[in-house]
Parts: structure tokens; sequence; C-alpha cells
């Protein structure tokens, strides 16, 4: 087993003590044969990291034990997943039985000597790569299927552990705070991370370079190495480059954001061929946040990193001058809204059509619009799908709309392998929910991006 640091309940946790906790976790990953009780049962593709540490406030941590007759039970305070993709976070919070742990009142787990508490991520068939179910549980079967499984802490009896205990049992909490999942490290370009001194002001700050696409190919590969960020703290951004053909010449990191001249569509600038095309892209915003739980002992402020692009970047071309000049009425693509009658009954659902994405280049304007501009879907209340179709070589062939997921047996979005060649892309994106009496909940809004798995369904955007 890998020792890390230990932390006593009540002792101060410094910025030291926590940057050494992460790097003893980091070590202990990349170590195979280490740690094995705490690594998720998927492969070494999947990542997951522990959060910052409130003692009794940091999620995940014990709240309290208390003895009912023979019986122990076990209150947590509440702790929350992150799952990570190339569009930003989700946010999950775990359920302890039939209940999420935030609920009031808080449940409860039987605690035991011995008993270890697992938190186990679920991943359905039909989940768009999405974690579908958290739960926490001392049952020592995983769940199986796509599954991973982490181990929060351990039952212990008094003699066992030094820590405090409560009577004749106590707690050995192995991770706690926020927990981060991210699945596909090929998705986790372009990560900035930054680390505190002894204050909780920024030290130093690394990045990690992750895939350069344009005009529909990858142009620079990404590195699973970290290197230092040109700056501590304030603004990171990748400024790329090209010739006046669209070929990648360069990239570099920087403060600031660098030129950006996009290569036009139709290959000329003012009625010349250009001599160069120039990208910039901020990656994140590194800055000094107050300590919300300084009566813990930490230090009074924190480094907060802002990510605005997790995974990959996309060059793409600029608008032509036919798009340029089409007029804008304020209403984004694949925007659902729902129409009355006099009556207030709702009498037709309607789509706005909007721009589809593949690989990074602009592909179409998906769904044929009628003569108000918007196009009918066939159902007056529930989901509301957008079904994109390519043939094997990545062509747009059609785009539709659906009231139902489809099934997976077509839902075949393309893959980075060899193995791929030949088979037609489907891609399905969840654009909103409309109830009985019209209110609509969207979940998509504008471009849809359709990149290679495993970051297919979420489109590029802020991720903090």
């Amino acid at each position: 087993m890998y020792n890390l640091p230990k932390k006593s309940k009540g002792a101060v946790l410094t910025a030291e003590n926590w940057n050494n906790s992460v790097e003893a976790i980091q070590d202990a990953l990349n170590r195979s044969s280490d740690f094995q009780t705490m690594l998720p049962s998927v492969p070494a593709a999947s990542r997951w990291t522990g959060g910052r540490y409130a003692a009794d406030k940091g999620g995940f941590s014990l709240r309290s034990l208390v003895k009912t007759g023979e019986t122990w039970k076990a209150y947590f305070n509440p702790g929350r997943v992150l799952e990570v993709h190339a569009g930003g976070a989700r946010v999950i919070v775990p359920k302890m039985g039939a209940d999420k742990m935030d609920a009031v009142p808080f449940p409860a787990l039987e605690a035991e000597a011995g008993k270890k508490v697992f938190l186990d991520l679920v991943w359905g068939d039909n989940s768009h790569d999405c974690i579908t179910e958290a739960r926490i549980s001392t049952e020592e079967t995983p769940p199986g299927g796509r599954s991973a499984r982490l181990t929060l802490g351990e039952f212990v009896s008094a003699a066992q552990s030094s820590g405090s205990s409560a009577d004749d049992i106590t707690y050995t909490p192995f991770l706690t705070g926020c927990i981060t999942y991210a699945s596909g490290s090929r998705n986790e370009g372009w990560r900035v991370l930054a680390v505190a001194d002894a204050e909780g002001k920024p030290k130093a700050a690394y990045l990690r370079r992750g895939n350069i696409y344009a005009f529909g190919r990858l142009v620079s590969e990404g590195s699973m190495k970290w290197e230092t960020a040109p700056a501590k703290e304030g603004d990171i951004w990748l400024n790329v480059k090209f010739d006046g053909d669209g070929n990648y010449k360069s990239f570099s990191l920087a403060k600031a954001r660098g030129e950006v001249s996009p290569l036009p569509a139709d290959g000329l600038k003012d009625g010349k061929k250009p001599d160069s095309a120039s990208y910039a892209f901020k990656l994140a915003t590194i800055s000094t946040c107050a300590e919300p739980f300084p009566e813990d002992g930490n230090p009074a402020s924190f480094v907060n990193v802002r990510q605005f692009v997790l995974g990959s970047v996309f060059c793409d071309l600029a608008k032509s001058e036919a798009q340029e000049e089409q007029r804008e009425d304020g209403n984004e693509g694949f925007r659902v809204k729902a129409e009355k009658d006099a009556s207030g009954n709702v009498t037709s659902v309607k789509v706005r059509p909007g721009h589809v994405y593949i690989m990074g280049r602009f592909c179409t304007t998906a769904l044929e619009a009628g003569a108000d501009g918007w196009a009918a879907h066939a159902s007056t209340s529930g989901q509301v799908w957008l079904v994109v179709q390519f043939d094997e070589w990545g062509v747009f062939e059609s785009a539709w709309l659906s009231s139902s997921q489809p099934s997976t047996a077509t839902l075949t979005p393309f893959i980075l392998s060899t193995e791929a060649a030949g088979i037609r892309g489907q891609y399905a994106f969840h654009l909103a929910d409309v109830e009985a009496d019209g209110t609509v909940k969207q979940y998509a809004l504008g471009a849809v991006y359709c990149l290679f798995d495993p970051a297919t369904f979420f489109t590029p955007g802020p991720a903090e």
C-alpha cells in the first residue's frame, strides 16, 4: 500500500500537506501495482482525483456515528462527483439506498468494523457515455457492467485506529472532498493545473497539451506530459498559426491573446489569397479566491482554475460572404418552442434549424424550415431529439427530429480507430423536453458538434 501523508482530525490542513497528498495520489496512480483498493475498476484511460478537504465539512467525510441498540449508523456530509468531459462538467450527487445523500433527513449506512465504504459509478447502455447512477454502500460485490468503484473509507474498531472513536467503532477516510471523474484521458488535453504555496497563493502552474484539429483533420497531437504554463496567475492562451493554404505551421502558449485571422471559407480575403491564418483559444484563467472554511485552519485563500477549453481545440473556416449576409433574428439554432391556441392548448412544437459541425468543420444547416423559419416536430409534448446521419466517409446524409433516443444499434459515433472503417456515423442530441402545458426545458442550444467518440455528445464550452 502506498502511504499518503496522514491528517488527524482537528489538525491544521496546510497547502503543503494538500500538495503532498496530491503528489502522492498522482504517484500512486502512475504505479499500476499500488493503491489498488482506491483505483477505479475500469481501464487506465479513465482518471479520478480527490478534491479539497475541510474537517467535518468536506464532501464524503463522516458527520457522525450513532448507536441504536446494537446497530451503528454512519452519517456522511454530502459529496458530489464532477464528471468531466470535453464540454464541461456534470454534477452528480450519489445515492445511499433510495435517497440522494443530500436529502433531508440525511440517509445513513450501517457501520460494522471491517466493512469498507464504496462509491460505485455506473454507466447505462443508453447513457450517451454519461454516468447514470452513483451510489454509496458497504456491499462487497461491485454492480458489474459498465461501472467503476472507488473506496471512500473503512469502518474499524477503536483498537485498530489511532483516530477519534465513538465507543468501539470509528471510521478511517481514504477519499474526501469533491471527486472529479474524467473518462477517456485523450479528452483531457489542454488541462491547466495550479499549485498553491503555504499561504494559499499561486506557486506554479502546469498544463498538458491536447489535440489540435484544423478543417476536419488532426494536425497536432497532444501529450500526456505536464509542462510549465506561461503564467502562474491570470489568463493562459493557445495561439495557432497556418499558412495561406491552411497548412498547419505551429502553436504557442502565451499570457495574452494573439492575432485572430481565420482562413476564409472561399480561400480569399478581400479578394486576395491570404498569406497566413491564425487562431486563438483561451485555455484557462488562474485566480486567487477567499477560503470558505478558514475556521478549519486552512490558509486565507486558495487557487482557483477556471477552465475554458478541456480536450481538443478546433480551427474552423470563417463564414463565407453568403453566410455573413444571412440575417439573424436572435433565435439561436435548435431552439425549441411550443405554440398554443386561444384556449392555451399546445398545438405544435417547433425547432429552429441550426448548424452541424463534424470533426471541427462546418457541415450544414440541419432541418428544413417552413415559411416561418421553423421546423415542425411530430409530437406536442415529450422529448425532442436531433439525429444526424453520416455515411462511412463522414459525408452528411440527413438530419431529423425524434421523440426518443435512437437505439444503440444505430447510434454509432466515429471513433479514432482503423477498425471502424466502413461504419456509418450516427449522432443524437437531446435538444429539449416539452411539458403538456407547453413549458420547454432546453438542453442544447446553438450549433451541435459531432466529434470523435467518447466526446461525441457534448458541445465545447466552459468547464470550471
